[in-house]
């Protein structure tokens, strides 16, 4: 069906950017059409691997990112964070983190099944970031036009 449709073989793209985890070669596909991909750290830049949800002004442990600097620092789905840098976790514990740099050793207390354990985060590279799509200056008129159908025909989809 895709050959059909796309006049092309794909099966080694699904092979590599579907069923496996290569990145998808961005850069190439906006090309065609006179934009590129930008890709800049967030202002939050750290997460550590972690997502927590708060209850009732408790932060919970929602889920530990493999192999991230919080599961190495031993933090598990369920923990109740008591403090993140000795101070209580809000909805803006990001801004937290984002005071530390890569290589930071982060303190946390957690609660576990009746116990308090003391940890700390190691911070790895920044994980957060923020993308936007941009024109380039010096695309062709070829590339204008592909760009123009592109986006003309997404927003009569959206219509």
């Amino acid at each position: 069906m895709v050959v059909e449709l796309a006049g092309a073989e794909f099966r080694d793209f699904f092979k590599r950017h579907v069923r496996n985890v290569e990145v998808l070669p961005y850069d190439e596909a906006f090309g065609y059409a006179g934009l590129r991909l930008v890709k800049t750290q967030a202002k939050e830049p750290f997460n550590a691997g972690l997502s927590i949800e708060l209850e009732d002004d408790v932060a919970i442990i929602e889920n530990v990112r493999n192999y991230s600097p919080a599961e190495t620092a031993g933090l598990q789905k369920s923990d109740e964070i008591v403090s993140l840098a000795g101070r209580k976790v809000t909805k803006e514990w990001l801004k937290t983190l984002a005071r530390y740099k890569k290589g930071d050793a982060v303190a946390i207390v957690v609660k576990r099944d009746r116990r308090t354990l003391k940890k700390e985060i190691i911070l790895g590279e920044p994980e957060r970031v923020e993308y936007r799509i941009e024109e380039k200056a010096d695309a062709t008129p070829q590339q204008r036009e592909i760009r123009r159908a592109w986006l003309g025909g997404i927003l009569k989809l959206t219509k």
